[in-house]
């Protein structure tokens, strides 16, 4: 009597338990990058925002020889596209920076899961550039003021 696998059953079962764990995370990555993408960009306009309000109760206490000075147009174009330059920027920066931990956890994880002998490596390799830049960081602590003691105090709004 014949078995009741098949080599082609045996191959279809491999593709589909293959196809579903490539799916599951193709879904994981799109929610990541949809929810990095989501914070950035709330993050990157409310700077954006404050910014401009900043900027635009900067302009406003000029006086008119120092808005002859610089022209309308030359503070209208800062006040917006320079503005968005810079918030485009800091959105791009932070996907990059949020972004970029989860790709090389998910990298680790699949070359780990080989095992081929030279996991070593990718787990040195990994240790050593968390060693180095918490040390770069914790060294950056020690060296910079803390934010609170080197902040000017705000003028008021009325004044």
């Amino acid at each position: 009597m014949a078995s009741a696998w098949t080599f082609n059953d045996i191959e279809s079962d491999y593709l589909l338990r293959t196809a579903v764990t490539m799916l599951a995370f193709c879904l994981v990555g799109m929610l990541a990058a949809v929810s990095c993408g989501l914070m950035a960009a709330r993050t990157g306009a409310a700077i954006a925002r404050d910014a401009r309000h900043d900027l635009f109760e900067r302009v406003m206490n000029f006086s008119p020889a120092e808005v002859g000075r610089f022209s309308q147009a030359s503070l209208i174009t800062r006040c917006t596209n320079d503005v968005q330059q810079v918030q485009m920027t800091l959105v791009m920066f932070m996907r990059m920076v949020m972004l970029a931990p989860i790709t090389g956890v998910v990298a680790v994880i699949k070359v780990v899961g080989v095992h081929s002998g030279l996991e070593w490596t990718i787990v040195a390799a990994v240790l050593a550039l968390v060693g180095r830049d918490g040390r770069a960081v914790l060294l950056h602590h020690a060296e910079v003021p803390s934010d609170a003691a080197s902040r000017r105090p705000r003028q008021p709004r009325g004044s």
